[in-house]
């Protein structure tokens, strides 16, 4: 069955205030609530990722070891209004959640009318991945911003526009480069136009979807794709100039992501774990209405189908080789959302649609309510835990993953702590570093002055990151820092311990919250630094 025309839709004149007035004062009032969220009550910690690209902002460039620049270039702009704080740090993400959801809505209304684009707007704020996105500062979020309206770009035959917002999702992902892919492979499915148009029975383009294509001649189709890639390419520029200038370490780095190297492939099971992980994300419901949505290419819709099908294989094929992550066809949402609800509110729908489609709404409504505010749920998570032990002192970890943004504060009062012991004993400031690419922009952020903060990851047997670029580094410049004392977070090895001429007894750091264990690190002073082993530098990853 293919997705519903707009033609069959309800009238649109039952609704007192017309859809489109009411979805802007949704995104509005969105917009409005994850401000006085973020603002007022965030019960959250920065996470790694946001940390980590915090700490990107405060050294601009033209790209970073894993990730294009936007994301640096938003932060930073926003925290010289804002100041370095986590409102300053996430106050883009907000912003662009805004955009996105305009132009899902647009995309929804465009292609099935302005009911089922109201329809669709409404159901994305229920997905907590929506709701969640737009509190924590990713990549992701400037990424799905730029994709969607792409997407309406070319709906309505603004290749240029379509183009330069390629070229600005792309500064921030790789991924924004399936976007041209898939709009050519849809140029090349509807190379042919409508029978009604080819026999000159439509004289204009109609308001609802299909009509557009009366516009792509052959000719239009070739100028239209030149103005998509021309600014996409641009956009690549900046990251070319720096890899070509930083060993190419980005496509080393995706590489080694995407093949799983130096990891158990998950082989086969990797496509059913990705499935799983995306029956998660969508509540189940909505990956079986899109797939029922998908199952046939209406001329209609078919620019959304190949926005969102062809990207979904892809990633559930990239799945045989490395993990599968729960974002990774986040872009694909963008088109087969509008797909999946128009599908399903269809009015020829069985009324077990309506039911799970109304179950669906309410669960993912409760779920993004206890993402935002997790103490509701977690004394109830601790307790089906069990109780810390000394090789699992923060059991509700495996429970609740918003403890990844709980009690990094805690540990930055115990390294400032000891900062300032250190610095009384020794009358030198000592330099603070991390065990991995996660704790560096942690401790950067909440210590006090926002220091500079280095990392051990190759020392310690993990992957290179943006710390191994930067210079001078530990690890590749060590007279740079010779006799130097450090604060150090994470565990030793012989590599670590035998880089110090004296490293003292270790510090635990216990984070709780409402009592309840969320967070263990070990803390230590070492003295004296003297350099780690000349092949520490090989690491991981590049």
């Amino acid at each position: 069955m293919s997705v519903a025309c707009p033609a069959a839709s309800p009238p649109v004149a039952r609704f007192a205030v017309p859809p489109g007035v009411v979805a802007v004062g949704v995104v509005l009032a969105s917009f409005a609530l994850n401000l006085v969220y973020l603002a007022a009550d965030c019960p959250h910690d920065l996470a790694p990722d946001e940390a980590h690209y915090w700490d990107w902002s405060r050294q601009l460039d033209w790209a970073y070891y894993s990730k294009g620049p936007l994301v640096a270039w938003l932060i930073r702009a926003s925290c010289r209004v804002f100041g370095d704080t986590p409102f300053g740090v996430r106050f883009p993400t907000a912003v662009c959640a805004a955009l996105s959801l305009a132009a899902v809505y647009r995309l929804a209304a465009d292609h099935f009318g302005p009911r089922v684009g109201l329809h669709t707007l409404l159901v994305g704020l229920t997905l907590p991945l929506v709701s969640t996105g737009a509190t924590v500062m990713t990549i992701d979020a400037p990424l799905l911003a730029c994709w969607a309206w792409a997407a309406v770009a070319v709906r309505h035959n603004r290749w240029t526009a379509a183009g330069l917002l390629c070229g600005v999702g792309v500064l921030a992902k790789p991924t924004m480069l399936l976007f041209p892919a898939c709009v050519g492979l849809w140029l090349l499915a509807s190379g042919r136009r409508e029978p009604a148009e080819e026999a000159g029975r439509v004289r204009r383009v109609p308001r609802y979807p299909g009509g557009f294509l009366s516009r792509l001649t052959p000719a239009a189709r070739r100028g239209g794709f030149l103005r998509l890639i021309a600014p996409t390419l641009l956009g690549l520029t900046p990251q070319l100039y720096w890899n070509a200038t930083h060993g190419w370490v980005s496509l080393s780095h995706l590489g080694w992501q995407g093949t799983g190297a130096g990891r158990a492939s998950p082989g086969l099971l990797g496509p059913p774990v990705f499935v799983a992980t995306q029956a998660g994300v969508l509540l189940g419901f909505w990956l079986i209405a899109g797939v029922l949505a998908c199952r046939r290419i209406d001329l209609r819709t078919a620019l959304l189908w190949w926005l969102t099908v062809p990207v979904w294989l892809l990633f559930a094929a990239v799945s045989l080789s490395a993990k599968p992550q729960a974002n990774w066809p986040a872009v694909a949402y963008v088109g087969g959302l509008p797909l999946a609800v128009a599908w399903a509110t269809h009015p020829a729908r069985s009324p077990w649609v309506g039911r799970g489609l109304v179950a669906a709404c309410g669960i993912g409504v409760a779920v993004s309510f206890v993402a935002h505010f997790p103490a509701i749920v977690r004394p109830a998570l601790a307790r089906l835990a069990g109780p810390p032990t000394a090789t699992d002192p923060a059991p509700v970890r495996r429970f609740d993953p918003s403890v990844r943004l709980a009690g990094w504060q805690t540990l930055a009062k115990e390294v400032d702590r000891l900062r300032n012991q250190v610095g009384e004993e020794t009358g030198d400031e000592p330099l603070v570093a991390g065990m991995s690419w996660t704790l560096p922009g942690e401790l950067a952020f909440y210590c006090d002055g926002h220091p500079t903060v280095y990392c051990f990851s190759l020392a310690a047997g993990e992957r290179h990151s943006q710390y191994d670029v930067w210079r001078p580094n530990p690890t590749a410049d060590a007279q740079a820092f010779r006799g130097r004392a450090f604060i150090y977070v994470g565990e030793l090895n012989p590599d670590i311990l035998g880089a110090f001429d004296r490293v003292g007894p270790p510090v635990e750091v216990n984070a709780s919250d409402g009592g309840i264990p969320v967070n263990r690190w070990v803390v230590r002073a070492c003295f004296g630094f003297r350099g780690f082993p000349a092949d520490t530098a090989k690491g991981r990853g590049f």
